[in-house]
């Protein structure tokens, strides 16, 4: 995730400081661009929003708890940048690769990922008809030729 400032030029957070939970800015707008390829998804960040460009590796229970919801609301933006995607298949692709960056497992063939979830559970996370979720995983699962 890159972090830019709208008028560039000069250096938009210091170093990070071990006792910061992060930085609430007070004026101007801070572009949070989520690339996907040629596609990405922008969010603008403005006066009173909260934003952590460091991470942390404190035992501070606040900090965690900041750094958490910071880290959730970077998932939020991830998925709503998959859902701009016009392909069913491609927005399943990248969740199913989100998800498994997650949930998944690193075994000797590669990441598992076992999620209990229907096909029509998955359509509603990446906003498509469940049929066409089903057709996506067909395709996704057909060997390549």
């Amino acid at each position: 995730m890159v972090f830019a400032p709208v008028s560039m030029g000069r250096r938009l957070f210091p170093a990070p400081d071990p006792a910061s939970l992060g930085a609430v800015i007070l004026d101007g707008l801070v572009v949070v661009r989520i690339g996907l390829g040629r596609l990405g998804h922008v969010e603008l960040l403005g006066a009173s929003d909260v934003i952590s460009p460091w991470s942390h590796s404190g035992p501070e229970i606040h900090a965690a708890v900041v750094q958490r919801l910071i880290t959730r609301s970077r998932r939020l933006s991830l998925q709503a940048a998959i859902h701009a995607l016009p392909r069913v298949a491609e927005r399943v692709e990248l969740t199913l690769w989100a998800l498994a960056e997650r949930f998944g497992r690193d075994t000797p063939d590669g990441i598992t990922l076992h999620l209990p979830i229907t096909h029509q559970q998955l359509a509603e996370i990446v906003a498509a008809q469940r049929p066409s979720v089903s057709t996506a995983l067909n395709w996704l699962d057909a060997p390549a030729s």
